[in-house]
């Protein structure tokens, strides 16, 4: 029976269809923006009405939250809901919610090698074996281990995105000692996604207003702003820094970075500093050196990892 699915993010929700006893391949995919929508019933409701066939009884719904019960809560997203309620709201016969680096997870085992793109150096050892690290700066910043890529794939839910921030010049001291003032445990997440890019902004400026993460990328990447240009190549450095935290926190034989701030971003992602600072561990530097760090192409990948799972 066709599946629906979904990706929930705190900015986006994509839903698509899934065929059961085929590849991970979402069907009808469309996207929505969270802020238009009252509530998630009503944005699947919105998409269920553009379709054409019969409308599905069961759903996989991946969302940008850790999933401890009934009453789902989005950290970044204006949604909440219970699972029961929404389900019966929907009419499904089953609902399941998971985590969205779950699902992200399972869509980076999914993938095939022409959806990846190396970041630095990929040599024989190329990571095909896990575990692996999957790491994603959206409007925050999703982790998940894939234990094993399978087929079938094993995930472990993580929340590694809340790691605590690290500085390690004085630049990042300083960009620390903000974040203390501002919140009460900077993370990697405080920094490392959308909002992250205007709190540097505003760091790194001294107090200027911060434009919209899509201007600082924009005006950066055409080299019309000093500042836009400095906070993406800080950017990028820390975005190295904690993918190898987590690559060493697992021994990770392979990071893939997805969403679409690295789509957006990857040309530039390439030639910054973030390869250099994924591999400065000190004592520890030989440990990455040899770990692909690799792009994973494409914003449907959270789709894919639903639809593996629907098929489960």
């Amino acid at each position: 029976m066709t599946a629906l699915i979904g990706d929930i993010g705190g900015t986006n929700a994509r839903f698509a269809l899934a065929e059961p006893h085929r590849p991970p391949v979402p069907i009808e995919p469309r996207s929505f923006k969270c802020a238009e929508h009252a509530t998630i019933a009503d944005a699947i409701r919105t998409y269920l009405a553009g379709l054409s066939g019969a409308r599905p009884d069961r759903a996989t719904l991946a969302v940008a939250c850790p999933i401890l019960g009934d009453m789902v809560i989005q950290n970044n997203g204006p949604w909440r809901f219970s699972i029961a309620a929404l389900q019966a709201e929907l009419g499904l016969q089953d609902l399941r919610i998971v985590n969205d680096f779950f699902a992200m997870s399972h869509g980076v085992a999914s993938l095939t090698p022409d959806r990846l793109e190396p970041i630095g150096p990929v040599g024989p050892d190329s990571g095909t074996e896990g575990p692996w690290v999957a790491l994603g700066p959206g409007t925050g910043l999703g982790a998940g281990v894939i234990v094993d890529p399978g087929p079938p794939a094993r995930v472990l839910e993580s929340e590694g995105g809340h790691l605590g921030f690290a500085p390690s010049d004085t630049a990042e001291i300083a960009i620390a000692e903000a974040l203390v003032q501002s919140d009460d445990a900077p993370s990697w997440e405080h920094i490392l996604c959308g909002p992250g890019l205007r709190r540097l902004y505003a760091i790194l400026s001294e107090g200027r207003e911060a434009p919209t993460p899509e201007d600082i990328i924009r005006r950066a990447l055409a080299g019309s702003d000093a500042t836009c240009r400095a906070v993406l190549d800080r950017f990028c450095s820390l975005l190295g820094a904690a993918a190898g935290d987590m690559a060493l926190m697992v021994k990770a034989r392979r990071v893939c970075l997805v969403g679409g701030i690295v789509q957006s971003i990857l040309p530039y992602l390439k030639s910054s500093g973030f390869r250099g600072r994924f591999e400065t561990r000190g004592r520890y530097g030989n440990v990455l050196d040899r770990v692909p760090t690799i792009a994973a192409l494409g914003t449907d990948v959270g789709l894919i990892g639903a639809a593996a799972l629907a098929r489960e």
